[in-house]
């Protein structure tokens, strides 16, 4: 986080430098180029804006994704559970109704609840 704030930081000392930099210099133009260094200054400003939102989200990003990811769904091991594969398989209709509730209510107590498929 303090990486990103002194990124920011910088490009915004730059953005300053650049804007007085445009402002002070009409392009040899005789102070007759007022739209097109306006123009100048919203082009820095918004690549400026996407460049520290580059590095924010680079920096940020896959941290707060897994985060998220973290408290939605627990940790990741890498199997799928017992009950999500039964859900797969009553999604995909391979079996019935009363085939599903009765082994989830297995699966939720803890046994076997047969033999198999």
């Amino acid at each position: 986080m303090a990486i990103a704030a002194l990124v920011v930081a910088v490009l915004a000392i730059v953005l300053i430098f650049v804007l007085v930099g445009i402002a002070d210099s009409n392009y040899g133009t005789g102070g007759r180029s007022f739209p097109f260094w306006v123009l100048g200054v919203i082009f820095v400003v918004f690549i400026v804006l996407f460049l520290a939102r580059l590095v924010i989200w680079g920096v940020l990003g896959y941290p707060l994704y897994r985060f998220r990811r973290y408290w939605q769904y627990g940790p990741y091991t890498g199997e799928r559970g017992a009950e999500q594969v039964l859900d797969g398989r009553y999604a995909r209709g391979e079996i019935n109704r009363e085939q599903y509730q009765q082994m989830r209510d297995d699966i939720r107590r803890g046994g076997s609840g047969g033999s198999g498929p």
